[in-house]
């Protein structure tokens, strides 16, 4: 698995046994191998640098030092807008709310609405 991610994964298993991601990477996913595989294969498609064979030990510790796994500075204004708009209350509570309406057998309209999603992200910003 990638390391030194700057999102954190949350996996929910639904009543069929197949796994979801949040954020979503794809899916639902037959084994926790494949959700993995998703994850991996989405952050290696955002890394700009794929190879390094022809740096030395100590510019591949430079560039680990200086820069995310997608190629951004970690200094960055971009690097922060990422962490500043990343939510990862936001995918717990979604996580949350799939699950109970599965749990419920509330799908499609029936389902417990969105708008509460919200209420309970404004609620947990207050714990």
């Amino acid at each position: 698995m990638p390391t030194r991610l700057l999102i954190k994964y949350f996996l929910r298993v639904d009543a069929d046994g197949l796994f979801h991601t949040y954020p979503h990477r794809g899916g639902p996913f037959k084994s926790l191998k494949e959700a993995r595989d998703a994850i991996d294969s989405h952050h290696t498609n955002l890394c700009k640098f794929k190879y390094m064979g022809d740096l030395s030990e100590e510019d591949i510790h430079v560039w680990q030092t200086l820069y995310w796994p997608n190629g951004t500075r970690m200094n960055s204004k971009q690097a922060l807008d990422v962490m500043m708009n990343r939510r990862p209350k936001w995918d717990v509570l979604n996580a949350l709310l799939d699950k109970y309406n599965e749990d419920h057998h509330l799908f499609g309209v029936c389902s417990l609405p969105r708008s509460l999603l919200a209420s309970l992200l404004i609620l947990s910003l207050l714990i």
